[in-house]
């Protein structure tokens, strides 16, 4: 556990607010960074998660006093030169590695701010990562034994010479009438493959292949000189734990052996946490922790998701997935939701044709919906600044103030704020 993430004022970088929406702490003095991770030691937290957005001096008193309290740091990172030797124990991100690669400082914070502000998707910028500067940054990575998880399944999957396996296995969940999974799970799942293949256009699809075979030469060029990768799972773009079986195919369609792969899932993580002497491998003393899989994963690593029994702490567990329900309710949308939008046309007349209403805002997402008078409006995405939904005559068949507001598919709450929609008489 790792609680709400430290980092820095978000300033030129601000992601609309998804970090702030997340709970980010925001540190600005050297006292402010060590009295956060000490009210995490106070909570009971294992792990430190250092977000992206702070100083490299606030980054090294964060560690330091994490360190000295025997925690280890988990980190975001704009230059992974200056988080390897700030002393961060692992490094989250292709992008994180990828942007660092771009030496010139000015041109990284560019593509940095672009990705985040929606004017460039993460598949995209990654054509920009520069492969003749990987040995500098895996160099320093490898000097000072930092993990790094490369979490590509979650954008890249699509591009996978395995995509239809993935596809396959994740309908069969999806579809599962057992599971009775949220229909944002879905939405997201899809809208990896979506964008790429059909709202893409032939050059950013092309970009995005670019992008693809770096990371796999980032990937393959940092375990061979002797980096320690870890797999772990990073779910807003799919299912959660699949992505992590998924991560593991492309591992070894990088070049990563099927066994390193394994480890990267299992004693890696454990290590880089400080947790191996009761975690992370099969031992006599260590925690009994098995999944019992059929097939061999060195001859084919897919079948990893091919679980037949679980053993958690010595007993048996049903691998049923029946209707399960998260105990800890979430009050918040599977992503963030824009705070304030507008509407054009303003103004309708009472039973109009069926027309086409622009709403913009700020950090859309293409399994948000459009309501009216909270019912949900046919909804297509269009930006991450705007969606468009059809108003039907019958919708607007009284004049009156109606309420427009977006809220995400499968979730109950929140939603945005209200912009109104004037109708008026005939």
């Amino acid at each position: 556990m790792t609680g709400r993430g430290i980092g820095g004022p978000l300033g030129e970088h601000d992601a609309f607010g998804s970090r702030t929406a997340r709970g980010n702490i925001t540190i600005t003095t050297p006292d402010e960074a060590r009295r956060a991770v000490q009210r995490k030691k106070e909570l009971d937290c294992d792990i430190i998660k250092l977000n992206e957005f702070v100083s490299f001096d606030l980054a090294k008193v964060v560690i330091d006093e994490a360190h000295r309290l025997g925690m280890p740091v988990a980190a975001h990172s704009l230059d992974a030169i200056e988080t390897a030797t700030a002393g961060a124990d692992s490094i989250e991100h292709i992008w994180a590695v990828g942007f660092s690669s771009i030496l010139y400082a000015p041109a990284r914070r560019r593509l940095v701010a672009d990705r985040l502000r929606g004017k460039i998707d993460q598949e995209v910028a990654g054509a920009f990562y520069q492969t003749e500067n990987f040995d500098r940054v895996i160099g320093a990575m490898v000097e000072r034994q930092v993990a790094w998880t490369p979490t590509i399944a979650k954008w890249l999957r699509p591009l996978s010479p395995s995509a239809g396996r993935f596809r396959e296995r994740e309908n069969q969940i999806l579809n599962d009438p057992h599971a009775d999974l949220p229909p944002a799970v879905r939405v997201v799942t899809d809208n990896a493959y979506e964008k790429l293949f059909n709202r893409y256009t032939r050059e950013q699809l092309d970009f995005a292949k670019i992008g693809y075979e770096k990371t796999n030469e980032f990937i393959h060029r940092f375990v061979e000189a002797g980096g320690i990768l870890k797999e772990g799972s990073d779910p807003p773009r799919g299912l959660a734990a699949l992505l992590m079986h998924e991560a593991l195919v492309m591992d070894v369609e990088a070049g990563v052996p099927p066994m390193t792969a394994i480890q990267a899932a299992t004693l890696n993580v454990a290590k880089t946490f400080g947790k191996d002497k009761d975690y992370g491998s099969v031992e006599r003393g260590k925690v009994a922790d098995l999944s019992i899989i059929e097939g061999d994963p060195l001859q084919d690593i897919w079948v990893t998701q091919n679980v037949k029994m679980v053993i958690m702490d010595g007993k048996v567990i049903d691998i049923g997935f029946r209707k399960y329900k998260n105990p800890i309710p979430s009050f918040y949308s599977y992503q963030a939701i824009p705070g304030e939008i507008g509407v054009s046309p303003a103004f309708l007349r009472e039973g109009s044709n069926s027309t086409t209403l622009r709403v913009s805002g700020r950090d859309m997402w293409p399994f948000h919906r459009v309501m009216l008078n909270g019912e949900p409006l046919p909804t297509q995405f269009v930006s991450k600044n705007e969606l468009q939904a059809i108003i039907p005559p019958e919708a607007i068949a009284k004049a009156g103030t109606y309420i427009v507001t977006v809220k995400s598919e499968g979730e109950p709450l929140p939603e945005s704020q209200r912009a109104h929609l004037i109708v008026g008489f005939r």
